[in-house]
């Protein structure tokens, strides 16, 4: 079946951000907490996801600039009122959903915590060290 309109759209450009990430599949679906059939369905075209905050999820998950998100934001869009679909509409209650930040980064973010802490200690074990050497040069010269 041959896939045309703005799903073809919307999947050319899924697709091509999906590439550029070199991850299979299976290591993208995962990221954004879908089935590696189900995003190969919307990167070819014969399915669409059903919400924006999907859309925002998986092009994060891609490394999408912010133009790349509103392009494929658009391209969805397009698709789903070519589908003649309803577009689903954010409840004014609902909290948006944010995908949890990349190993990668959670673990840059503890190595630099790491750092920060152990240049405290060192520091305040150098104070603790002169004012000790301070306090005994000083008994000395006293006696």
């Amino acid at each position: 079946m041959a896939v045309t309109g703005g799903a073809a759209d919307f999947a050319g450009l899924l697709a091509a951000l999906k590439a550029r990430t070199n991850r299979s599949y299976a290591a993208l679906a995962k990221r954004v907490g879908l089935s590696s059939s189900t995003l190969h369905r919307y990167c070819t075209g014969t399915g669409l996801p059903p919400s924006h905050d999907l859309v925002q999820r998986l092009g994060r998950a891609c490394g999408a600039s912010r133009a790349e998100l509103a392009e494929l934001h658009a391209a969805w869009l397009r698709a789903h009122s070519a589908r003649e679909l309803p577009v689903p509409q954010p409840r004014e209650d609902e909290v948006p959903v944010t995908a949890h930040p990349a190993p990668e980064l959670r673990f840059v973010a503890v190595v630099t915590l790491l750092n920060i802490l152990l240049a405290v200690w060192g520091v305040l074990r150098g104070m603790s060290r002169r004012t000790s050497r301070q306090v005994t040069e000083r008994a000395g010269q006293r006696s």
